[in-house]
């Protein structure tokens, strides 16, 4: 027979344990970072509990379907062999998750690439190595004009066929050779996706950054929008000088520029932009393309097709596109630095 002191002890015991257990965690910030697609990510958001573990996976899930780095990724078999075979589930979406990647890329590639009218084209992969900016690295040499013009048969998005049947999606390129590089728009996509992970668990309040590439939502820490700095484009300026900013109210931002991703090449300057009409590396006036757009991966290509039009022709394109917003960076007749800030930017750019 048990004492009635030990009884209340029991249930005592008991009442604090189903108190315990119903308490939830209190909100706070979580600052999460780590090394994704050849860089790094840095994420802020108010939450209970920390997802890194999760972000981790799903980058990792993304990288093994867009990264031409990883031999066995969706888009390094399709390099290789030119063709790709997509099932689809019974409501009509494509059914294994790498391939949802890389067709979500894809699809979005082919949009920017009509908005652009070609300058956007992620089948540019074979110049870009021969330029220096590939796997391969840094040449030593200029490629010779006939290796530029041999390569040009293998550039345009318009040489693969995609056909959709009842219940697979073909993709075949037109030739052997033709490849394709999503890194001008994949940090944006990954971007989106950590962004749709962390407001599925009921977050409200974050900031995703990858590789440079930005999507926020809610508030920051400060109780007010999310700032996002622009780095000043001057060859050897600090990372940290910061010549403009620009507020952000549940929106992306991706900004592109050459004048830190070049290098010297027989005594000249070699661009990371390459223009897939020419074959050669971009040279125009525009020093810095940032782009504000609900998504991400769409900010992200449009930078990118920026850099490659110039400054008349980014503005045109930023125009056919109501949703995106404009701050470009470049150098005027007279050599002076200049701006351009689309009508719908103006009230969210801080410039001091």
């Amino acid at each position: 027979m048990y004492s009635s002191s030990l009884v209340r002890l029991f249930m005592i015991s008991l009442v604090c344990i189903v108190i315990a257990s119903c308490k939830t965690i209190e909100p706070q910030w979580f600052a999460v970072e780590g090394e994704t697609m050849g860089s790094t990510y840095h994420i802020q958001y108010f939450g209970n509990e920390n997802y890194q573990k999760d972000i981790d996976d799903l980058l990792k899930e993304i990288n093994d379907a867009v990264s031409t780095y990883i031999p066995t990724s969706v888009i390094s078999s399709f390099n290789a062999s030119g063709y790709l075979v997509m099932p689809l589930a019974e409501n009509g979406e494509v059914k294994n998750n790498l391939h949802k990647h890389f067709f979500a890329n894809l699809e979005e590639a082919y949009d920017v690439f009509k908005l652009s009218d070609g300058y956007f084209d992620p089948t540019v992969g074979p110049l870009v190595e021969i330029w220096g900016f590939g796997k391969d690295g840094h040449q030593s040499e200029i490629p010779d004009s006939s290796e530029i013009d041999s390569l040009l048969m293998y550039i345009g998005l318009q040489q693969l066929d995609v056909r959709s049947g009842s219940d697979t999606i073909h993709i075949k390129a037109a030739r052997k050779g033709i490849g394709l590089d999503f890194s001008a728009l994949a940090q944006g996509y990954g971007s989106d996706k950590v962004f749709e992970l962390l407001t599925s668990k009921g977050v409200h309040d974050l900031f995703v950054e990858i590789t440079g590439e930005v999507r926020v939502a809610g508030k920051s820490p400060r109780g007010d929008d999310w700032i996002v700095g622009i780095n000043v484009p001057e060859e050897g300026s600090d990372l940290k000088e910061i010549g403009a900013r620009i507020r952000l109210h549940d929106a992306s931002m991706a900004t592109s520029g050459n004048y830190r991703n070049f290098y010297m090449l027989e005594g000249r300057k070699v661009w990371h932009t390459i223009n897939p009409k020419t074959g050669y590396p971009e040279e125009n006036s525009l020093l810095s393309a940032t782009v504000v757009h609900p998504r991400c991966m769409t900010a992200d290509a449009l930078a990118t097709a920026c850099m490659a039009l110039g400054v008349d022709e980014a503005i045109g394109l930023i125009r056919k596109v109501p949703a995106a917003k404009a701050y470009f960076i470049y150098r005027d007749v007279s050599g002076n630095i200049a701006t351009f800030v689309s009508d719908n930017l103006t009230k969210d750019l801080l410039t001091e």
